[in-house]
């Protein structure tokens, strides 16, 4: 009885992950439409709502929709939930970056490592 009251909670663990759908972007420092961002900001930070691998991101370029800004490092996982990419801005600039895409998508969660996170992007604009 403990043999099939522990194999039936794994499948419940097991369906519960596959059920969870792909990763998403929840949150992002600074925020999609944010105005007046400081132009002192170090980083852009991206947060997952899923554990994620920490061996790959994709930050995208979207020429049309604003500047991407200048990498001052390496992206690095500060959390197994959140990445952060090294920035230097420029005052009174609008800025747009991608997380994920279509030809690259590197953000992958630990739960379903072969599938690719939801692509977002994000749009601000620097103060002075």
């Amino acid at each position: 009885m403990k043999t099939l009251l522990a194999s039936l909670l794994t499948l419940l663990v097991l369906a519960g992950t596959a059920w969870a759908g792909p990763c998403r972007a929840v949150s992002t420092e600074p925020a999609d439409g944010a105005r007046e961002v400081p132009a002192s900001l170090k980083q852009i930070t991206v947060t997952f709502d899923q554990a994620m691998k920490t061996d790959g991101w994709s930050f995208i370029k979207l020429p049309q929709m604003g500047v991407f800004p200048e990498v001052s490092g390496n992206p690095k996982f500060v959390t197994s939930y959140k990445c952060a990419l090294p920035v230097k801005l420029k005052p009174r600039t609008t800025y747009a970056v991608g997380f994920n895409g279509v030809r690259f998508k590197h953000f992958k969660a630990v739960a379903s490592p072969h599938a690719a996170c939801m692509p977002k992007v994000i749009v601000f604009t620097t103060g002075e």
